[in-house]
């Protein structure tokens, strides 16, 4: 005989129905949190039979991690009948393994060499600067030619004559020809100086145009990764938003319900519009770095960006540092400090007399019929007095080279540091993706469990949803940011140093040693 048949023999009926609540009550305190919601959830009729059995596994997970058997089979957040399979796909994903738009996975930079050269080829400004480099190299031409005999050809037709008293009538005039050449004997240097200083500019121009490579490449590589950054940002904002939008579905069934829960459903829009927000200002970045690489190449650059499956590594700093004597900028304002002392000394020497060998000689015969001979002679040229022109222009020379000299110690000072800082902003920001990165995969695993607690137990508000969701959001955002700005910091040592595009040419984009 059971003990309910004994009890309802030995106690009278009346008092049998309290007798019961209270086991029940008794039983029901000491069952395990899932358990008591078991409970109720066997003794409540279901509401909604749509998403039974929908997140098996991930109830299990939640129950073995509070150590109860299961999670109830129904939702503790009840939907009318029918309005589940809507949502069913999008809160397969939000509970899934795989995290919705996880940045880690889609990190990198394509490679970046076929656009950076069609971008060289459509820059106007590298083609200006290749036509100056070009002309410096004609006038070094120029300046050589002074060595050489300057010959010089003269001719003169035949005087006409009238007018006059018949006495000073002359014999009839003929046609001219004459020939001279001049030849530099000594100068005290002044072509010599002057070729020099030529040639310190013609370098000066060839820096300047490889400088102009330098930043067109730079350009052009921080589009692609603020194009590549902003569309992983993005995605990351397109999922956050099919999230919310699928919560306030969600919420929008349960006020039909349940008025009481409106503030839940304002409050979720809310964060919705945030997130639409959000997403709509990194698809504006988007547009506006297609359009930046578009004006920069001059052509469809999509075709050029191959898979993203590069990570530039940092180089190690003594290297970087050992060459920032070779940046082009470096380079050319000592080149034009060269330059400007050549000149003084070139002034110097022209402001002292001059030698010249000169050739001469008149083709055909004199009005009398006489042939004239070669005639040969030393010439000497000497400015004796010009107002002190020529000592003003050679001290102008010599504090233009004292400036440019000064000027590359800035350059050179700054370039130095910039590597410095943007060495030290690469660890920095490395170190950060990777504290990102660790706390996105623990904030992905509270957002789940957040949701599942609310969905299915009611132990979470949605107060809370809506806070483990948003904190995620922006870890992920933050891992990006920071990944992407340790990648701009090694774009900047290398320009820094001068070496942007010979890394590049080198195999770039992760095969730098990383320090």
């Amino acid at each position: 005989m059971s003990n309910s048949t004994m009890l309802k023999k030995n106690l009278p009926p009346q008092a049998l129905p309290p007798l019961l609540c209270c086991a029940g009550l008794l039983l029901f305190l000491l069952q395990p949190a899932h358990g008591r919601i078991t409970m109720m959830h066997e003794l409540l009729p279901s509401a909604n039979s749509t998403f039974a059995g929908l997140h098996g596994s991930a109830r299990q997970k939640l129950a073995s991690a509070d150590g109860a058997d299961a999670l109830p089979s129904e939702p503790a957040v009840r939907l009318r009948s029918g309005a589940g399979d809507e949502f069913a796909v999008v809160l397969e994903r939000w509970v899934g393994d795989d995290a919705a738009g996880d940045p880690a996975g889609r990190s990198g930079l394509p490679h970046l060499v076929p656009i950076v050269q069609t971008a060289m080829l459509h820059n106007p400004s590298i083609r200006q600067y290749q036509a100056e480099w070009y002309a410096a190299q004609s006038d070094v031409a120029a300046v050589k030619g002074q060595r050489w005999p300057k010959l010089e050809i003269n001719a003169a037709s035949p005087e006409a004559r009238f007018g006059g008293s018949p006495e000073a009538e002359m014999p009839d005039a003929v046609a001219q020809l004459s020939m001279s050449a001049v030849i530099p004997v000594f100068d005290w240097g002044r072509i010599d100086q002057t070729e020099k200083s030529r040639n310190h500019a013609e370098n000066a121009a060839r820096q300047r145009y490889r400088s102009a490579l330098e930043e067109s490449a730079y350009e052009v590589a921080g589009s692609v990764l603020e194009l590549r950054r902003a569309q992983i940002l993005t995605d990351i904002s397109v999922a956050y938003v099919e999230r919310m939008r699928a919560l306030v579905a969600m919420m929008e069934e349960i006020v039909k319900a349940d008025r009481g829960r409106l503030s839940e459903l304002i409050q979720s829009k809310a964060k919705l519009l945030q997130a639409e927000i959000g997403r709509d200002n990194y698809a504006t970045k988007v547009r506006e770095a297609e359009l930046n690489l578009r004006k920069l190449s001059g052509a469809d650059y999509a075709k050029m960006l191959g898979p993203a499956d590069s990570e530039p590594q940092a180089p190690q700093l003594s290297e970087v540092l050992a060459r920032t004597n070779s940046n082009p900028l470096v380079l050319q304002a000592g080149h034009e400090a060269a330059a400007a002392d050549a000149s003084a000394d070139a002034l110097r020497a022209a402001a002292k007399p001059q030698l010249n060998w000169v050739f001469n000689k008149a083709f055909g015969d004199d009005v009398y019929g006489r042939s004239q001979p070669w005639n040969t002679k030393l010439t000497l040229s000497w400015v004796g007095f010009d107002g002190g022109a020529s000592s003003a222009s050679v001290a102008a020379a010599k504090l233009r080279a004292g400036a440019s000299r000064e000027r590359r110690e800035q350059i050179l000072l700054d370039q130095e540091f910039m590597v410095r800082a943007a060495h030290q902003d690469n660890q920095t920001q490395t170190e950060r993706q990777r504290s990102y990165a660790a706390l996105t995969r623990e904030t992905t695993a509270v957002r789940k469990a957040f949701f599942e607690q609310w969905y299915y137990l009611g132990k979470r508000s949605l107060l809370d949803v809506l806070s483990a969701e948003s904190d995620n959001y922006a870890n992920q955002v933050n891992q990006v940011n920071s990944r992407y700005d340790s990648y701009g910091a090694v774009f900047r040592i290398y320009k820094a140093g001068g070496q942007f595009v010979d890394w590049l040419e080198q195999g770039a984009n992760g095969k730098a040693s990383s320090g």
